[in-house]
């Protein structure tokens, strides 16, 4: 009898392996890169993830151009921190296939500035900071255009660059640099044009801009990015639905106090 019930158990311990070992996740270690230096919806999902049976590591970068080579070079699996033209304009520039496996949020850009309460006070031949990443880049000129400062030529879809500016009737001095640094510049320039995110991040909020996107199109939207020989692994698929819960809604607006809207859409709406 002590013997049966020796077997009966390493049986069971044997069973126990199997279901702990090839449950949703196998364990599996996963990196997601994201931007910046806090994210508490990653923190919150990665405790999911967990619960799942998937091991997921945060791994935090400081700019918008380390996310996509750590792709692309496989350090990370996946990243989130990016708006769907952001994403072709990197696969474009460098003959890269990244694609989106998720929606996320809507991040409105806005222009600040600590000297101005609005852009009537704008003076000639004041100094204006954007980002110069390409795709960001041209957000901004659009922005400006928008609010009037200057004046487009067509770019028939193509990247926008200082270098299709036709107007610039204040002779405003646009000066292009790296995003994370636009905030910095507030103090020696009139205006700047800055990512919601970087702007979160410097303790604004998009009601302190002195203007802003007021309609986002849907090239805006960011997204969960992953590697084409990735995409469809069914691990990450289950992180993209513990972000697109309404817990993690609610994080998100919570934390960036209404400056980020959660937009969970289908990819098919995005054209994937």
């Amino acid at each position: 009898m002590k013997k049966r019930n020796l077997l009966h158990l390493i049986a069971l311990l044997i069973l126990a392996f199997f279901i702990t070992g090839c449950g949703s996740g196998s364990g599996k270690k996963y990196k997601v890169g994201v931007n910046g230096s806090n994210s508490k919806q990653w923190e919150y999902i990665k405790e999911e993830a967990a619960k799942k049976g998937i091991n997921l590591e945060i791994v935090y970068f400081s700019d918008y151009v380390q996310p996509n080579r750590a792709l692309v070079d496989k350090d990370v699996d996946i990243n989130a921190f990016q708006t769907l033209s952001f994403l072709n304009t990197f696969n474009e520039t460098n003959k890269q296939d990244i694609v989106p496996i998720g929606t996320t949020i809507l991040a409105p850009m806005g222009i600040y500035s600590k000297k101005l309460k609005s852009l009537d006070e704008l003076p000639e031949k004041a100094k204006v900071t954007i980002p110069n990443d390409p795709s960001n880049q041209g957000r901004a000129l659009k922005l400006l255009e928008k609010a009037g400062l200057i004046k487009l030529k067509d770019s028939g879809g193509k990247i926008i660059s200082n270098n299709d500016i036709t107007e610039n009737p204040k002779q405003l001095e646009i000066i292009p640099m790296a995003a994370n640094q636009l905030p910095q510049t507030l103090n020696d320039t009139e205006i700047s044009v800055i990512n919601n995110g970087v702007a979160v991040d410097a303790g604004f909020s998009l009601s302190q801009a002195i203007f802003k996107e007021d309609k986002l199109a849907k090239d805006y939207i960011n997204v969960i990015a992953a590697r084409q020989d990735n995409k469809n692994d069914e691990n990450l698929l289950e992180i993209v639905k513990l972000y697109q819960t309404e817990t993690v809604k609610k994080i998100i607006e919570d934390d960036t106090k209404g400056n980020s809207v959660p937009t969970f859409i289908p990819l098919s709406e995005i054209g994937f």
